[in-house]
């Protein structure tokens, strides 16, 4: 089976994606013989996430070298909690605060229907806390 994808990826922050734990070792190896051929290395915090729909993960040992991943529940990419079993009401609250929070703080420096312009507040909000609670809403 041969399978195309993208890896997420933004400056240092890489994730590797496969559908089955031989194919992840696969690109391990790879990432391993990389980073030997250019003297990189890679910093201890990487691990391992499988995502089931069940209520739990089927272990796997996917090695780097001579080094085994830890596998975990639950980790953040780019800001974004993803859960191993692809829940996201986590996700969905945590963006929730995080716009309630801009929004308290925004009308905190007067951005409210008494303080600013209503037109300025409402653009200020539009471009503000909207994106803030729609951030990985895609996803």
């Amino acid at each position: 089976m041969s399978v195309c994808c993208g890896n997420p990826a933004f400056a240092d922050d890489v994730s590797v994606l496969a559908l089955t734990p031989v194919h992840l070792q696969k690109m391990v190896n790879f990432v391993y013989k990389y980073c030997q051929n250019w003297n990189v290395s890679i910093i201890d915090k990487s691990s391992v996430t499988v995502f089931t729909k069940g209520r739990s993960q089927s272990e796997v040992n996917i090695r780097y070298g001579n080094r085994s991943f830890i596998q975990i529940d639950s980790f953040v990419h780019l800001g974004i909690v993803y859960l191993y079993n692809l829940k996201d009401k986590c996700r969905v609250s945590q963006r929730v605060q995080k716009a309630k929070n801009a929004l308290f703080s925004m009308s905190a420096q007067g951005v409210h229907a008494q303080g600013v312009n209503l037109k300025v507040s409402v653009d200020i909000y539009s471009k503000v806390i909207i994106p803030i609670a729609l951030y990985g809403s895609e996803l």
